[in-house]
């Protein structure tokens, strides 16, 4: 309905009409929604208060009627989404548990809704918070993510930003932080430091640190153990941890280190953690593999006699030769385990270095880049070089495979960093048959029977 407004009579009959809260005369739309924000006190002073975080001048305006769910016809946005993007919980529990804003809002500015622009901003403890007040079907439900890495090098560089990834995202995580041939002290040490470092860089407080050791059966076992008591909601296993080891060196069990390291931990933690992963829906195993520098087929897999006890064992050629051999071996036993479950396993192979040179062809530049670059690929400080020779490009990808939902269907899938995430996948069974020596299944049995007769007795 319309009104004609003519005469000094019909304004003092249309602001009488206005003060009555039960009129049905404002039915266009519009006023309807001014009409509704200005029931007393100002919307627009509660929405500078959600800008600044004045909680005393918030419950003075929503004690006299100002609806925080109104989204203002000049701004599209609601006082509660703009305490969210300045961080301010205290507030926005005001809104909510006071002033009964709805914590399913969506802003009609960006048709984001709460939860969404409190992942976009980063501020976990509100999205924490706005969880409790969703009911189950709306609530945000993270990935709950294992990373194990190695304490040095480019490894622990990895592992550190697969886990830097999942947190600005929101997921929960926690680092297993190893040590190969390292004290105990110098675990725990990186075991401590590394989560207040993440906290601080990312803003979410959800990471945790397991220091242990990956270098005997025993140890993994007890790594295992820790995982399930401490992340039972574990959905999410990423084998980062791979060592390449430059001397030959024997475990308790009799196995050679890197071989323990790079096969034998990923097999055990994968079987161990299989039930947990098993009771989730969506869950991913994603294995690490390091550089193959002969290509897609050079994952074939070493003699079974030689290689667990170091009797093959050779300087540089166990770059690939153990670390890339083993990891990729561990992958596909574990394709195998899982083929029958809703668990999808897939993997991520680095991609061969890639340098990128200035633009002179005969500047100091030039020539440093290019040596630079190489020395760094073959000192294995890098997986390839981007577009800055001294950048690591190494964690997208991991973090896509487990994070994207669209890459669940990649069950046994190998895919290339470098050549992009949809091309050149492999599926594991047709690389079991490029295995050279042992096949796949004699691999399995000799891991199960050597698990099952006990370390001691080789």
């Amino acid at each position: 309905m319309f009104i004609a407004r003519n005469s000094a009579s019909d304004d003092t009959l249309l602001n009488k009409l206005k003060q009555d809260t039960t009129s049905s005369i404002f039915t266009h739309p519009i006023e309807q929604r001014i009409h509704k924000m200005s029931a007393g006190g100002s919307w627009k002073d509660l929405f500078l208060a959600a800008e600044e975080g004045d909680i005393p001048k918030a419950r003075y305006h929503l004690g006299l009627g100002v609806d925080p769910n109104f989204q203002h016809p000049e701004y599209f946005t609601a006082p509660l989404f703009e305490a969210i993007r300045h961080g301010h919980l205290g507030f926005v529990k005001v809104l909510v548990e006071e002033g009964k804003a709805d914590p399913s809002l969506v802003e009609e500015l960006t048709d984001d809704s709460a939860l969404d622009i409190a992942l976009a901003f980063r501020q976990f403890e509100i999205l924490d918070y706005l969880n409790t007040r969703l009911p189950p079907g709306e609530r945000w439900s993270p990935h709950h993510v294992v990373v194990t890495t190695i304490g040095t090098g480019r490894n622990l560089e990895i592992g550190k930003e697969i886990c830097r990834r999942f947190l600005e995202k929101g997921h929960r995580v926690v680092l297993v932080y190893s040590g190969v041939g390292g004290g105990d002290d110098k675990v725990q040490d990186g075991a401590s430091t590394l989560p207040n470092e993440l906290r601080l860089e990312t803003k979410n407080p959800h990471i945790d640190c397991i220091a242990g050791s990956l270098e005997t059966v025993t140890s993994v076992r007890a790594l295992a153990d820790q995982i399930r008591k401490r992340v039972p909601l574990l959905n999410t296993l990423i084998h980062n941890a791979a060592v390449w080891a430059t001397e030959p060196h024997r475990n308790e069990d009799g196995l050679e280190v890197s071989f323990m390291v790079n096969y034998m931990a990923r097999h055990i933690l994968t079987n161990e953690l299989m039930p947990v992963l098993k009771t989730h829906l969506h869950s991913r195993v994603l294995h690490f593999l390091p550089d193959q520098s002969l290509g897609p087929a050079s994952l074939s897999a070493p003699d079974p006699n030689a290689t667990p006890f170091g009797k093959d064992f050779h300087g540089y050629g166990n770059l690939s030769g153990t670390a890339g051999y083993h990891s990729g071996l561990a992958f596909l036993t574990a394709a195998e385990g899982a083929s029958e479950s809703s668990v999808t396993v897939s993997a991520v192979q680095a991609g061969r270095i890639a340098y990128a040179l200035p633009s002179s062809p005969f500047s100091t530049a030039m020539w440093m880049s290019y040596f630079l670059s190489w020395a760094f690929y073959f000192l294995n400080l890098v997986l390839w070089i981007d577009e800055n020779p001294f950048k690591l490009v190494t964690a997208s990808e991991p973090f896509l495979l487990a994070e994207t939902r669209e890459f669940e269907r990649l069950h046994g899938r190998i895919l290339h960093a470098q050549s992009g995430l949809t091309t050149e996948s492999i599926d594991a069974r047709t690389r079991s048959v490029l295995l050279g020596g042992a096949g796949l299944e004699e691999w399995e049995q000799w891991t199960s029977d050597f698990l099952s007769r006990g370390s001691k007795e080789l």
